[in-house]
């Protein structure tokens, strides 16, 4: 029987569940898994057990609040057919930490089988704290040393906030706007993002006035979101936007921008994880924090 299967019997002709070429994803926000899963059927459990090396103890440390019984319904199927789970560190401890750097390994438990699988991954990101901003129900994770901010005039259609660098170069912003007139296809995300790219640009933190599009280098997964990337024509500046429309009718807007070298991925890094830049992390950790009623 191959590693990472269960026998289970189906009946003729139908094999039990099997979980091969697993892959980890470990980022601030986050752990997350991919690998191929076949046959997963009622009533098969499938679990996940999550690590941290602590290395003061010389020991692995289990993270409970990130382990458990995957639900199927939740699982990301990609076109391939390969199923994949992230599990969302700041919904894990109520909004307040990101995970920190260091080593990190799951078990997976086929119906209370531990499956000879054991994959690990080393997290090593900027360090990062948990932020937020619940009126306009958004978290993330951001550098430690950047600096709450909130406009001194708040307008009537949209809300905003977000971290800024001491030195005023870098920044994560997350802008609000509530129930856009007509539908939010692809061009109306891009004015929407344009718009709050507009606004940055009044407060004098990011000066895109001017600005051309360029590609994208902070890869966002989730096929419902749109990311748009600007560089400035007048200064080394680059912006770049995220957009998704929550299910009551809302529109997140994040920006990360930069003035100190753009945003570009660093050489090594894992391009199935993203850049980690500190305003691409911080951008990719921002979601709700609150779902629908």
């Amino acid at each position: 029987m191959p590693a990472g299967s269960v026998s289970k019997d189906r009946g003729a002709g139908v094999s039990g569940p099997q979980l091969t070429n697993v892959g980890l994803v470990a980022a601030p926000d986050g752990l997350g898994w991919h690998g191929r899963l076949e046959n997963l059927r009622d009533p098969d459990v499938l679990a996940v057990i999550w690590y941290k090396y602590e290395k003061r103890w010389d020991l692995w440390r289990s993270l409970p609040e990130l382990s458990g019984k995957v639900d199927p319904a939740k699982l990301v199927i990609d076109a391939e057919g390969n199923a994949s789970e992230f599990r969302s560190y700041l919904d894990a401890t109520n909004q307040r930490a990101c995970a920190e750097n260091g080593e990190y390994r799951a078990e997976f438990y086929l119906n209370g089988k531990l499956l000879d699988l054991d994959p690990g991954e080393s997290l090593n990101y900027p360090s990062m704290t948990a932020g937020g901003f619940r009126d306009l129900n958004i978290s993330m994770c951001h550098p430690p040393d950047w600096d709450r901010w909130r406009p001194v005039d708040a307008l009537d259609d949209f809300m905003n906030g977000g971290y800024v660098s001491r030195d005023a170069l870098r920044g994560i912003f997350a802008f609000n706007y509530y129930f856009p007139r007509g539908s939010l296809d692809e061009a109306a995300k891009e004015k929407l993002a344009e718009r709050s790219l507009a606004d940055l640009a009044l407060t004098k933190f990011i000066p895109l006035n001017q600005y051309s599009m360029e590609a994208n280098s902070c890869p966002i997964t989730s096929s419902d979101q749109t990311v748009i990337a600007a560089k400035s024509e007048i200064t080394s500046g680059i912006g770049l936007a995220r957009v998704w429309a929550s299910q009551d009718g809302m529109v997140h807007v994040g920006v990360a921008r930069s003035l100190a070298g753009g945003l570009a991925k660093p050489s090594g890094s894992d391009a199935a994880v993203g850049s980690k830049a500190a305003e691409c992390s911080a951008l990719q950790s921002m979601q709700e924090i609150y779902g629908p009623y």
